[in-house]
């Protein structure tokens, strides 16, 4: 045995002694390399683990070719509550063997054809690059346990007809989670040449992970995902008759709580309505036009970088019914002319579009906005604002005093990208329209290639930060993070601590995770 395999035995016996009451079967089956054809045998893990896999029996596992990774995890229904690990540095294999060392499959048995059932109670598989397609879908059809509980798929550049060999088989036998995962760099505009992948109706499923860097996809027409309670869809390109809006509304998905849906194309009006919905996240939906919500029990939303299309200059439409609302992040598009807000008692924490300091009427018309939705709600416990600094070039004015009015909040969230610049007339000025707050967190965002800005740069202006009281009597708690130690940090610090005379805790956090508590 070379040095590579006697390392690897070693390493298998410290795994062994030290995990005797974290393992629940002895029987770890493993493949060493990847070339060919390997044998694999099993034995015992350690001198700990048990006197009843002395005998060596031999599986083995073919060379794959084809650009895919694959790992799936069939935890049986009828493992008893035990558990089996493998190790992920090369195909693997566990089983559990508890019962009659026939559940093992002879050395005749490959994936190519298997219909033993001594498959039936494999556990775990691990595939490196390059699986067959036609060789998922034969271990997907030949394991014959109750439920496929956990199947997690890793592609390179997969197309349509790759996914469709397995995927309807996956979606008959799955009833836990499904995450499929497409990476490479195939071509964006050129998705819908390569053709279509028709999802299948995952009646079992309870999670669906879709991440398919841009292939596209066809919803199914019917059927209901009965016990689906979260779906993720990431860099898909819808098609087909069948919208989006049909297939996440209660009647198709009566037990959806969570939705997320992020860089998907083709998707330019939305509507949902869901009476089981908690949690909705719509993140760069650049084409998206027109969106309708009618949740009675969604509590928290997040639309992120949508109605961003610079190709449409239409006014967005946008109507949220959510009465249970707790958190509200609305870093999008707002008019109260064409945004809509239903009412909103239980809300409880507001993030708005990022604010900048300076700059011309453009970005003033932008700030606008973003102040109109903050000023939509008179009463908030927290308020998230977002400041940032553009780059100056000289016809710049500060933008900060537009601001007259904030909710009444109890805690404020600042962020603050300063990109070198001074950020204590910014950040005084919000203060001074929050000055009843009991918790301020300071979140410094800095990269790491910023440069102090030259002396007699325009953040240098207004100073009457500099030398003007403000009383902060409720503030009892702040919380700065992102601290570098530059003069322009340190000279607020100094001020906040002259403002809050109330102060009974102070956190810092530096950006080289050093933290200092003073009480």
């Amino acid at each position: 045995m070379g040095t590579m395999g006697r390392m690897e035995d070693e390493e298998l016996g410290r795994r062994g002694t030290r995990s005797q009451r974290g393992w629940g079967s002895p029987d770890l089956v493993e493949v060493a390399g990847y070339g060919g054809w390997r044998s694999i045998s099993t034995g015992r893990l350690g001198p700990q683990m048990g006197d009843g896999c002395r005998e060596t029996k031999t599986l083995l596992l073919p060379r794959w070719y084809d650009l895919l990774l694959l790992f799936f995890s069939f935890l049986c229904a009828d493992t008893g509550g035990r558990s089996c690990f493998a190790r992920a540095d090369g195909p693997a294999a566990v089983l559990d063997r508890s019962d009659d060392s026939s559940s093992f499959p002879s050395g005749g048995d490959t994936f190519r054809g298997t219909e033993s059932h001594r498959w039936r109670r494999l556990l775990q598989l691990h595939f490196p690059v390059g699986t067959d397609p036609d060789r998922i879908r034969a271990a997907l059809t030949a394991h014959d346990a109750p439920a496929l509980r956990h199947l997690f798929v890793a592609g390179i550049e997969v197309t349509p007809e790759i996914a469709a060999a397995w995927l309807p088989i996956a979606a008959r036998r799955l009833s836990g989670v499904l995450h499929f995962k497409n990476t490479g760099a195939m071509n964006e505009a050129t998705a819908g040449e390569r053709g279509t992948l028709k999802l299948p109706c995952f009646e079992k499923a309870t999670k669906v992970v879709l991440d398919l860097h841009s292939i596209g996809l066809t919803l199914p027409p019917s059927g209901v995902f009965t016990r689906l309670t979260d779906l993720e869809l990431v860099r898909i390109h819808l098609h087909g008759p069948c919208s989006l809006s049909d297939v996440v509304s209660s009647s198709r998905c009566p037990s959806l709580r969570r939705l997320s849906v992020c860089s998907v194309r083709g998707l330019d009006n939305f509507t949902i309505q869901s009476e089981s919905l908690l949690q909705l996240e719509l993140r760069n939906l650049h084409t998206l036009q027109q969106l309708s919500i009618v949740a009675l029990s969604l509590q928290k939303l997040k639309v992120f970088l949508c109605f961003t299309d610079p190709l449409n200059q239409s006014q967005p439409v946008a109507n949220i019914s959510a009465p249970q609302l707790v958190t509200l992040d609305w870093r999008g598009a707002y008019d109260p002319r064409s945004v809509l807000f239903g009412e909103m008692p239980n809300l409880q924490q507001l993030t708005t579009n990022p604010l900048c300091v300076y700059g011309g009427d453009t970005v003033s018309a932008r700030n606008h906005h973003s102040l109109m939705l903050s000023q939509h709600f008179h009463h908030i416990s927290k308020l998230i604002l977002i400041l940032f600094y553009l780059p100056v070039h000289g016809n710049e004015r500060f933008l900060m005093e537009e601001m007259t009015k904030l909710p009444n909040i109890t805690v404020l969230g600042l962020f603050v990208l300063a990109c070198g610049h001074s950020f204590g007339a910014s950040s005084f000025h919000v203060l001074k329209m929050s000055s009843g707050i009991r918790q301020l967190t300071l979140q410094l965002v800095t990269r790491r290639d910023s440069k102090v800005c030259q002396p007699g740069c325009i953040c240098a202006e207004p100073s009457n930060w500099e030398t003007e009281d403000l009383v902060l009597p409720c503030l009892k708690e702040v919380a700065i993070n992102g601290l570098r130690g530059t003069e322009h940090e340190l000279a607020l610090v100094k001020r906040l601590f002259k403002w809050a005379t109330m102060l009974e805790r102070v956190t810092f956090s530096m950006v080289y995770f050093c933290e200092t508590e003073l009480r």
